[in-house]
């Protein structure tokens, strides 16, 4: 019975949202930064320079990408932030095609663990440039950042962008 209270006690304590938020983490007031622990990596920008702050999810080739973009005005680069998850060889595409067949779905867990926290380019099937790629290894990390950089952005949060570093696992 002692148990009870215990377990009781860890249920109800608060989880810590994966996304880090650090008020005045820089000591220039028109900067906010980013850090990506786990695959490394890290953007100091100009909070003035933030142009737009999009989300959007697709399809491509065997993956269902989630991306955040932070255009940044003036300066000729994007900021590009994603998340990858392979589709399941059962996932069938909208339209006219056929279910996917996904060789990932054969590939030994400890690559794909790698592959997870890895930015994939394909040159020069796509282009990359002037933008700045940071891959994450979980979508609800990468909305999580979206939101928390959006409301800031739009003021809906204090104390803004300025002077914020968000780390990302």
């Amino acid at each position: 019975m002692k148990t009870l209270p215990l377990l009781l006690a860890l249920l109800t304590m608060p989880l810590e949202a994966a996304v880090q938020v650090q008020n005045n983490a820089l000591p220039n007031p028109e900067l906010f930064g980013l850090r990506f622990t786990e695959a490394g990596g890290e953007f100091i920008g100009k909070t003035k320079l933030v142009g737009s702050v999009a989300l959007q999810k697709y399809v491509t080739g065997t993956f269902e990408i989630t991306e955040l973009n932070i255009d940044l005005t003036g300066v000729n680069t994007q900021l590009r932030i994603y998340a990858a998850e392979p589709l399941k060889s059962s996932s069938v595409l909208p339209g006219s095609r056929n279910a996917v067949t996904n060789p990932l779905d054969r590939l030994n867990p400890n690559l794909t663990g790698k592959l997870n926290k890895l930015v994939f380019k394909d040159y020069p099937a796509t282009t990359h440039a002037k933008t700045l790629e940071f891959k994450v290894a979980s979508k609800a990390d990468l909305v999580d950042l979206h939101a928390q950089i959006r409301n800031r952005w739009i003021g809906a949060v204090e104390p803004g962008l300025g002077r914020t570093l968000f780390t990302v696992p």
